[in-house]
This record gives C-alpha cells, structure tokens and sequence, in this order.
C-alpha cells in the first residue's frame, strides 16, 4: 500500500508540474533541463555545489548530445539494450523535475555510445591531447568528489549540518522550527523503530 501512494504522489507531483505552464513550452524546459543533465554529468560537477555552473551546463550538454546521437548512428534499434536506453531517456524527457540521479542507470550506456565517437577523435593529433586533458579533468573532480563524500561520512553529530539542506537534509533547528518537514519519513520511523524515534523525535503523535 506504501508502495502505491508514493507511486500515486509522484504522478500527482508531475501531473501538477504540468499543469503550471502550457505543453509546448514545458517540453522545451525539459528539452534544457536533459542538456542541463548531461553537461553536468560531463563535467563531473554537482551543479548544486557550484550554482553559477548552471548558465553553462546547456553547452556541454548540446556536445554530449551530438556526440551520443552521433555515436548510435549504426546501432540497432530493437536491441533489449536499445529498448531499455530510449524508453529510459523518453521518461527522463517527460519528468518534470531536475534529478540528475535518475540518469544512472543508463549512463554506462550512454558512455559506451560516446566512446564510438570519442575513440575516432582521440586518434587524431589534437584530439589526444584533448582526451587527456579530459581524463586528468574528470580523475581530479572525481577525487575532489570522493573528499568530499569522506567529509561528510566522517562528519558524526554534524552530519545534517555538513551534508546541508540543499542535499536532502536540513539542521536541527530547522526542523525544530518547521515540525511538519519529512513528517511521513517521521512516521515511517516511528513505526518501525519507536525508540529510535522518542529518542530523534521525541513522544508527541505523529
């Protein structure tokens, strides 16, 4: 039955989303937000750590994209593997929301398609020269990536105030002046784990 409310909340959530802006321009907001995605996983940055990358992810994001289509040029269609990639990438079109994360599945995918261009223009001169600045570039911002998440992992009591509010959590006194915030979260937990919950939340019903 849970399962099947958060089912029918995220239809309503988008159902809504929709309904805020005519069609048209809505599918082209969403057409950005696709390019918005993959500059921003091209550029191995989480443009919710650095908010100004958000003017620039479009144009990384039109490369990747002629490059991907460029690459599946001579790919069968009709594939299990080309089903699962294009009715993946049509829902991602139609989700109105920004969720970089919902494109995990398919990116070893999208690389293996990219790589068929990237290989032919790494043979060139200056192509090389590119592909390794890219590599050293993307191996730098994963490091910085895996410093950060250990920063976090290690943060202890600190953890809601180091991973911020932005990342799906807030800080005590944040909840403490919003009681309503991440209440079904609250009752789920009180559920399962009522003492853990009189010791995060206290007694009071949820």
């Amino acid at each position: 039955a849970f399962a099947g409310d958060a089912f029918a909340s995220y239809v309503r959530s988008g159902a809504t989303e929709y309904l805020k802006h005519p069609i048209f321009s809505q599918l082209a907001r969403l057409t950005i937000g696709v390019f918005d995605r993959l500059g921003e996983m091209a550029i191995n940055i989480p443009a919710n750590k650095v908010v100004p990358l958000h003017r620039i992810l479009k144009w990384p994001g039109l490369v990747v994209a002629l490059t991907l289509i460029f690459g599946v040029r001579n790919v069968k269609l009709m594939t299990p593997a080309a089903v699962y990639v294009g009715s993946t990438l049509v829902l991602l079109l139609l989700w109105p929301f920004e969720a970089t994360r919902l494109w995990i599945p398919v990116l070893p995918f999208l690389i293996a398609h990219g790589l068929r261009t990237g290989q032919s223009f790494a043979n060139r001169r200056t192509g090389a020269w590119v592909t390794h600045a890219y590599i050293a570039w993307f191996a730098a911002t994963g490091l910085a990536a895996i410093a950060y998440s250990t920063r976090i992992s290690f943060s202890g009591e600190n953890f809601a105030l180091v991973y911020g509010q932005a990342g799906g959590l807030v800080s005590p006194g944040y909840e403490r002046e919003n009681p309503d915030y991440n209440s079904e979260a609250k009752a789920i937990i009180r559920r399962f784990d009522p003492d853990q919950a009189d010791l995060r939340f206290g007694r009071e019903a949820p």
